[in-house]
């Protein structure tokens, strides 16, 4: 009797063991998993910032690097960016020299489009607030999610991989992360500032004065 208890008692303890692996992987898997971190800090990267209907570029410390003088801006791309100035169109470089005027033809090489989100995720098991809910394309990269409110106006922010919020679901639309940064926008169009990736928050309106 003694060898037949202990037998079962051996198979009972291997299938608890068994089944607690089984729900630990289980609930693992469900957690989001955090990107491996890539450090910015010394890039020369700049990003088209939009105030007062102007856009100029800052840099990844938020220094401004080129004032708020032109009507549209792309992204930099290979050292220059395409720029418009009293409906014309001008190739610079971050030092703000204009190296040449631009054909339309030649536009179609460079990036308007600040807020296109292609980036579809899994719904990460985070608890949010009764308010808000994800979007679709709530992965914004870097670690972050893009949330909305449940009312009417739809407003936009994000949260961290652990549910904290860290941007306020205030604006329009919030982008995808680029080199570190992803822009948000109070209006239907522009930008009005950027979210860093270590949560720092560049606001237009703080350059008012600059």
């Amino acid at each position: 009797m003694k060898l037949k208890r202990s037998v079962h008692e051996k198979i009972f303890c291997g299938c608890i063991i068994f089944l607690i692996i089984i729900i630990s992987f289980s609930c693992y898997c469900k957690k989001p998993k955090a990107e491996p971190s890539v450090t910015y800090e010394n890039n020369e990267i700049l990003y088209p910032l939009r105030l007062n209907r102007k856009y100029g570029y800052i840099d990844y410390k938020g220094n401004l690097k080129i004032p708020f003088v032109y009507s549209t801006a792309s992204k930099f791309s290979d050292e220059t960016a395409a720029v418009s100035m009293e409906g014309e169109y001008f190739l610079i470089d971050k030092n703000n020299s204009i190296i040449k005027k631009l054909s339309e033809s030649e536009l179609q090489d460079f990036d308007f489009n600040h807020y296109d989100s292609t980036e579809f995720f899994d719904l990460p098991e985070i608890s949010l607030k009764e308010d808000f809910a994800f979007d679709l394309g709530t992965y914004m990269g870097e670690n972050f999610f893009r949330i909305h409110t449940k009312e009417v106006d739809y407003s936009t922010g994000a949260i961290d991989i652990y549910g904290n919020i860290v941007l306020q679901p205030i604006f329009v639309d919030v982008g995808d992360f680029s080199n570190g940064m992803a822009p948000f926008k109070n209006t239907q169009s522009g930008i009005s500032g950027y979210l860093r990736k270590d949560g720092k928050i560049f606001y237009a309106d703080d350059y008012i004065d600059k």
